[in-house]
């Protein structure tokens, strides 16, 4: 966001951001004209959405960051996934029963603007602390040396789960890279965050649509099977992936 904003924008045009997903529909947050920003938000409900922020209780949260909810049906509701109906219960309703549980950790501010803080099931437990990739990915992605990054967790004898880093890098393969990411890291989020293991690709294996597919560069390390790779935009970035 913020250097779409500074590098594009140039500091002046406002960001028409949004949420939503292909289980929505379409858009269930979103920015209005007219209305006043800040950084990073993703505007207000869309017309249609009952929306809430709520803690594992399910109590309405202000200015904190909860769970994301949709409280009554909408227009363009998914009512099942093809084949898999038991996975469609599970991963949206199996929460709170008569809510959807969207699965991403949200905050709504006193002014109500909406903010997305990623995934729930994006967290790597390390000796017992909960970090989120997104947060990991964010810091790694602002090196200077690096373009893109991937978060990813591997079962760990000490930890628990152990963190591993993927990085595109913006010049030039640097010996020491891998190294400076894991200092950088450990610097700025603190030593528990500093990635076990650091590898250079390419580029990321993505979706058509953009999405880094993280579960790939997983199974690839642990040596699982890559399952379904049809959405995958860049296959030969397999070949790459196989080879570290």
């Amino acid at each position: 966001w913020w250097w779409l904003y500074e590098k594009i924008g140039n500091g002046k045009i406002p960001i028409m951001n949004l949420a939503g997903g292909t289980e929505i529909g379409g858009a269930m947050l979103s920015v209005f004209p007219g209305m006043s920003l800040k950084p990073t938000t993703v505007g207000m409900p869309c017309p249609g959405f009952d929306l809430d922020v709520v803690d594992e209780k399910r109590n309405s949260l202000i200015n904190q960051k909860g769970f994301l909810i949709i409280r009554k049906p909408w227009p363009a509701i998914t009512r099942g996934l093809l084949g898999d109906e038991d996975r469609y219960i599970q991963t949206y309703w199996n929460q709170y029963g008569d809510v959807w549980f969207h699965g991403d950790y949200t905050v709504k501010d006193s002014d109500g603007l909406w903010f997305m803080h990623g995934r729930v099931d994006d967290v790597i437990n390390v000796s017992g602390h909960r970090l989120s990739t997104v947060e990991i990915e964010q810091i790694v992605s602002s090196h200077p040396k690096i373009s893109d990054s991937a978060a990813i967790s591997i079962p760990d004898q000490i930890t628990g789960e152990a963190i591993v880093v993927f990085i595109v890098a913006k010049e030039s393969k640097e010996v020491n890279l891998p190294e400076q990411i894991q200092s950088f890291v450990s610097d700025k989020i603190g030593k528990l965050a500093k990635p076990k293991l650091v590898y250079i690709i390419s580029e990321m294996p993505k979706t058509r649509t953009g999405k880094v597919m993280r579960r790939l560069l997983r199974a690839k390390l642990l040596g699982q099977d890559l399952g379904d790779i049809s959405g995958l935009e860049n296959p030969l970035i397999l070949d790459e992936v196989r080879s570290l």
